[in-house]
């Protein structure tokens, strides 16, 4: 044993989660406006890319196999060109029908998994090369395990890349369709967890729900169309249904959510060149359209609309907020409270109403008192910022189990 070494783990597996869609988020919107993530480079760590798919020729721009000689670089799997295409395929051997979210975009093939699943140390090792030697600005993992208290090295590893290098991880959130089961590492703070939903924009039953093991902290923080799902089909597949011969292939799974908000993030970041990893977070949420029949914690802030965030001037940061599980009885309860900083990019200055909307374990809204927010008008600079202030006073009396809510801030075109 090295002793600089602090903490030695396991090196566990994980396992890859697996025409409507597209136009389901508002990317063609961004597309009309010059917006389709050229010149954004997305890594995707997965079971390899097959780069000779018309879809992907010339669309990545390096590659790297971590799997230690296991498996060669083709994807025999097919999970991961079906993803890679999703973020930025071009469409080409359907006449354009199946293009991805962000056609534009350039793409990283990391190969840190295989038929069987994903070493850790392999998934790891991607992590970094695409961070720290690559700069990639977007990391699409299709990829978890089961999460547990605290950070595991997947998840401090995006935590430490995230803060050093500026790098947004977009990670599914797993397919176990229970309460509480968000996989790792979507559940690291700064990770954007990617739950699925139809092309209706019902929740897909497989999709992971919140909240977060250990503290009940708000997980997944999107949703995105994740249910039947067509995109390339590499010509190694063996995990998949149909031939060789197949360009294509229809597959479901939070997996296929995640690179359609990976594709979405490319645009935002072509758009606004300048923007941290937590303004595009922030943007990708505060524009989401929520289901107004799901609590935050099947759905985080909603479907992503990409329409909706290119136009966006105004975010929250942080773009969520969780509070501490209570015990009973209410009575002695402490109120807590939440900052929040309403950012303004615009070139005027903004003035903004804030309305709260709440639902509880029955589905009905939370009782009058039990979630508030100050002030409910605020006025920020061009370029500046508002602090809002939301407060949580659970003496007000309700029944057990879990509330939450969408604040709204709204004024002029807004």
């Amino acid at each position: 044993l090295r002793p600089e070494l602090g903490k030695i783990w396991l090196d566990g597996v994980r396992t890859p989660l697996l025409d409507v869609s597209v136009p389901q988020i508002g990317a063609p919107t961004a597309w009309a406006a010059g917006y389709t993530g050229e010149g954004v480079t997305v890594a995707v760590l997965d079971t390899g890319i097959d780069g000779t798919h018309p879809d992907l020729v010339g669309k990545v721009v390096d590659h790297r196999n971590f799997t230690e000689g296991e498996e060669d670089d083709r994807d025999l799997v097919g999970h991961g060109t079906h993803v890679a295409a999703t973020v930025a395929g071009t469409g080409a051997a359907s006449a354009g029908k199946y293009r991805g979210v962000a056609p534009g975009a350039q793409l990283l093939d990391g190969k840190v998994c295989m038929i069987y699943g994903c070493d850790e140390s392999w998934i790891l090792a991607g992590m970094q090369w695409a961070a720290v030697e690559k700069h990639a600005k977007i990391i699409s993992m299709s990829l978890g395990g089961g999460d547990t208290p605290g950070l595991d090295p997947l998840e401090q590893a995006i935590e430490t890349l995230t803060a050093s290098y500026g790098t947004l991880f977009v990670v599914a959130a797993g397919n176990s369709g229970q309460d509480a089961s968000v996989s790792s590492p979507a559940s690291a703070d700064s990770a954007l967890a990617v739950g699925a939903v139809d092309d209706t924009d019902a929740l897909a039953d497989f999709s992971s729900r919140g909240p977060r093991t250990g503290d009940d902290a708000v997980k997944p923080d999107v949703t995105a169309p994740g249910v039947d799902i067509t995109a390339a089909r590499g010509r190694d597949a063996t995990e998949l249904p149909g031939t060789a011969a197949d360009r294509y292939s229809t597959i479901s799974g939070t997996s296929m959510a995640t690179p359609h908000v990976a594709g979405a993030a490319a645009i935002l970041f072509q758009q606004r060149p300048d923007a941290t990893w937590a303004q595009v977070k922030a943007t990708l949420m505060g524009t989401a359209d929520p289901n107004p029949a799901l609590r935050p914690f099947p759905q985080g802030a909603g479907r992503i609309n990409v329409a909706r965030a290119i136009a966006a001037d105004v975010t929250a940061e942080p773009a969520s907020a969780s509070f501490t599980r209570q015990v009973w009885p209410p009575d002695d309860d402490p109120a807590e409270t939440r900052n929040l900083t309403s950012r303004h990019r615009g070139a005027s200055a903004v003035t903004l109403t804030l309305s709260v909307a709440t639902i509880g374990p029955d589905g009905k809204p939370a009782p009058a008192g039990l979630f508030s927010v100050t002030p409910t008008t605020v006025t920020g600079p061009a370029g500046g910022s508002a602090a809002v202030a939301i407060t949580v006073d659970t003496t007000v009396g309700s029944p057990d189990g879990y509330y939450g809510g969408q604040i709204t801030a709204s004024g002029a075109a807004t």
